[in-house]
């Protein structure tokens, strides 16, 4: 989470981490640990997927919530709990 450069620790750093293992889920992308893509992540570029990608537009806005730079934005977890295209892929 981009708040950790900081040494900022919070469990939003942890909703961060978890939008950041959604995305390589959804997208069977391995995310790197350093380079364009993963300073453009963590600084708020939007995630998008592939036009033929198999996703709901409602992952993908929770992913990039989760992934938000500022941690105030991103969401709690009992509020991804509640979300539907989450529920959907679990009960599965």
């Amino acid at each position: 989470a981009p708040e950790l450069l900081h040494k900022k620790l919070s469990y939003k750093a942890d909703i961060f981490s978890l939008g950041a293992t959604l995305l390589e889920i959804a997208s069977s992308m391995n995310l790197p640990q350093n380079g364009e893509l993963w300073t453009m992540l963590r600084d708020g570029s939007k995630i998008q997927f592939s036009p033929t990608a198999r996703r709901s537009d409602q992952l993908t806005r929770l992913i990039n919530e989760m992934m938000a730079p500022d941690p105030e934005s991103r969401p709690t977890i009992h509020e991804i709990l509640r979300n539907r295209s989450l529920a959907a892929i679990v009960e599965q």
